[in-house]
């Protein structure tokens, strides 16, 4: 496992691919995308995307698409009047500019760029973060039966308590998030089409001003790049092509430390209950995790790990894209370490995973194996 030198972060396969495509000099060839100065040289996201060309040309064959929809109307436009042979023409131009117009606005929509995302990837691993600040006293006053104006102090704790999770948690209930993921996917299915048809009968009052601030973007991004040489630029757009970003999202990993929360409460509060005095120790067989499922490809998140000090979290994954085997994997922030199939229980153990996963990793696979099998496959689950 190799480890930048600098903040000692496990490299991940973009880092270590991008450093031997792009010949990175020895000063910076074992430094993580971060310490080697690389996030800031890239996150304006004008090497992923240099230019808009095809957007732009897109934009010109719509302009002449629905030009030559309007060439057999031309010689009676001082007319009141259309022939008979095109008396529903004018539908037909009306229908025809709503699809050149939407075909326009997919095509331009699909072709957008996303910029490096930088911002964290990795959730803490306490809940609940207290903010301290000076206490306040509040007065009220108010009247009693005797009439007479009586004054109370009340004092307040100063600070605030944050809910860290609060935001990528679910709400406690699989019925109430299953209904509330089922509503928002029918009316994101309802909304697209419609977005979609808007913007393209809209088409022609956006796409002017969209062709002349591609042009101005494409000339900023023309002069940043000229400082960036073009073997690096085509090291980076390969590598960022072929390993990205890991699926593996902020949400999905507190999904798992909300499932691991509610399990040592669950433990907890059997081993505290009234009834384990009496009842024989039993092995618990159940052990937290997190089940997703993204592109074909499923994700079962089984331990996560975050120093304090550290700016980076570890997750543990088992992989399975389709066939028997399920892969053991590494996420760090947000990209995969290289699969070492020979020696991951090494790699594992060196990047910290808990005892408790390792002893419950034959659980895992036939837990996942299970859910691979059944109905919930495409579904998100919080074990």
């Amino acid at each position: 496992m190799k480890k930048c030198k600098c903040c000692g972060k496990p490299l991940t396969e973009f880092e270590i691919s991008f450093h031997q495509e792009a010949g990175s000099p020895p000063s910076i060839s074992e430094e993580c995308w971060s310490c080697s100065g690389a996030e800031k040289q890239f996150m304006d996201g004008y090497t992923d995307k240099p230019h808009h060309r095809v957007e732009i040309l897109v934009c010109l064959l719509a302009f002449a698409l629905i030009a030559a929809l309007l060439v057999p109307v031309f010689p009676y436009l001082n007319e009141t009047e259309l022939p008979e042979s095109l008396a529903f023409y004018p539908y037909i131009i009306v229908i025809g500019y709503f699809a050149i117009g939407t075909l326009a606005t997919f095509i331009i929509r699909r072709r957008g760029g996303k910029r490096p995302s930088v911002q964290e990837s990795d959730p803490p691993m306490t809940r609940y973060k207290r903010t301290y600040g000076p206490d306040t006293d509040i007065y009220t006053t108010t009247v009693n039966r005797d009439g007479d104006l009586v004054t109370t102090k009340e004092t307040r704790m100063g600070g605030s308590i944050d809910d860290r999770w609060e935001a990528h948690a679910s709400s406690g209930s699989s019925r109430i998030d299953d209904i509330s993921k089922f509503y928002s996917k029918m009316l994101s299915l309802f909304l697209t089409p419609c977005i979609y048809l808007l913007l393209g009968g809209t088409f022609a009052a956006w796409s002017v001003p969209y062709i002349f601030v591609m042009l101005a973007r494409d000339r900023v991004a023309q002069g940043h790049n000229k400082i960036v040489p073009k073997p690096l630029q085509r090291a980076y757009r390969h590598c960022r092509k072929v390993y990205g970003v890991a699926p593996v999202s902020y949400d999905d990993k507190v999904g798992f430390l909300v499932s691991r929360e509610k399990h040592q409460a669950k433990k907890a509060e059997s081993k505290n209950s009234f009834l384990s005095n009496y009842q024989q120790p039993s092995a618990d067989d159940s052990a937290p995790f997190f089940y997703t499922r993204r592109n074909g490809v499923s994700y079962m998140i089984i331990d996560y790990k975050r120093e304090q000090n550290k700016n980076f979290g570890i997750t543990f994954l088992l992989v399975n894209d389709g066939d028997d085997n399920l892969q053991k994997r590494i996420v760090v922030g947000n990209g995969f370490l290289p699969a070492n199939d020979c020696d991951w229980r090494h790699e594992w153990n060196e990047a910290g995973i808990s005892r408790y996963a390792m002893e419950h990793l034959e659980w895992y696979e036939q837990k996942m194996r299970k859910i691979l099998k059944s109905i919930k496959k495409n579904s998100e689950i919080v074990g």
